[in-house]
């Protein structure tokens, strides 16, 4: 089965494996969807206060952060 929809709420880690020796991607938030439609189609949304994304050197934070990972917006 693959996961279609995740909402979740509080002190939210999420985090997505790299290969061994590199950092993971992390998110850090109060709350956060996330939608997927196939392998390279996820949109996820973070909000906090503020809301962090962490990959490889790039760090983003705002109350609100809105990924769209197909379109690599």
């Amino acid at each position: 089965p693959e996961v279609a929809s995740i909402e979740t709420q509080g002190h939210v880690i999420a985090t997505q494996k790299r290969k061994p020796g590199e950092q993971p991607l992390s998110a850090e938030c109060d709350r956060m969807n996330m939608t997927t439609d196939g392998p390279s189609r996820e949109i996820v949304h973070l909000f906090g206060n503020p809301a962090h994304l962490r990959d490889r050197g790039l760090h983003i934070e705002g109350r609100e952060v809105h990924l769209d990972r197909a379109a690599n917006r």
